[in-house]
């Protein structure tokens, strides 16, 4: 018989639609959660590209790149903060 539309499958591709758009967008755009060094907007790109390709492998690769993107630009924020809060309290 017919499926209806729905169901894991339908609901996966549009998780990965919407995460491929998100990384698309910060890598055209050049913000993630903070501006983009030039290899993570390459590498945000080339994600960009793998998630639109249809197949758990291309999938998988793109999602480890943002990941990887993502960990780097969380690490150099947090990092900013705490020199940032060292610096004020040095002045103090």
């Amino acid at each position: 018989g017919r499926r209806p539309l729905g169901g894991p499958r339908f609901s996966l591709v549009f998780v990965n639609r919407g995460f491929h758009d998100e990384v698309h967008t910060a890598a055209t755009v050049g913000y993630l959660v903070r501006p983009t060094a030039v290899w993570e907007r390459i590498t945000l790109a080339v994600a960009a590209f793998l998630l639109l390709k249809a197949g758990w492998i291309t999938d998988l690769a793109g999602f480890l790149l943002s990941a990887l993107v993502l960990e780097n630009q969380l690490r150099s924020l947090i990092s900013d903060r705490h020199r940032r809060i060292a610096d004020s309290e040095v002045a103090e």
